[in-house]
């Protein structure tokens, strides 16, 4: 008796019952062979998959990780195997790549760069954004309460 589920050519998916509210595994073979157990395989080769190893993003392990958070929404990079959650944050919203990291430092120390202002400016509306809001507003298009409070926060009538 053969075991599709430890060969290297098996692709594994399960298919939910919906009498037992259970979901059980369905086997294909990336070769096209039948995956019934009284099948002979003449493919079958035994697969040992590696040990997953969890990875850091670059995000996690910055310092500058609780202000790219408190301004931007981070994208969840977290997959089932991982024991603490991964987050990634937009590249044009990130301090460390829009400032040399000791460039930056030194400018936060010396009062040359407000973090807050930093912020806003890389946040605020781009044109094309505040171009859709005045088409939509032409067009007599309810606008949302909380898109309107984000573009009054920046000075841009709704």
């Amino acid at each position: 008796m053969k075991n599709c589920s430890i060969c290297k050519y098996c692709d594994e998916d399960f298919d939910f019952d919906e009498e037992t509210g259970e979901e059980y595994p369905v086997y294909e073979c990336q070769k096209g062979n039948d995956t019934s157990l009284d099948c002979e395989c003449k493919d079958f080769k035994k697969y040992k998959p590696r040990k997953y190893r969890e990875k850091d993003t670059e995000c996690d392990i910055c310092e500058y990780r609780e202000k790219c958070a408190k301004y931007s929404s981070g994208i969840d990079c977290t997959t089932n195997m991982d024991i603490k959650t991964h987050i990634i944050y937009p590249q044009d919203k990130c301090i460390k790549r829009a400032y040399d990291c000791t460039d930056f430092n030194n400018s936060l120390e010396h009062g040359q760069v407000d973090i807050d202002q930093w912020f806003r400016t890389v946040n605020m509306p781009i044109n094309e954004e505040i171009k859709a809001l005045k088409k939509a507003k032409e067009l007599d298009i309810e606008i949302p309460k909380d898109i309107e409070n984000y573009f009054k926060e920046y000075g841009i009538e709704v």
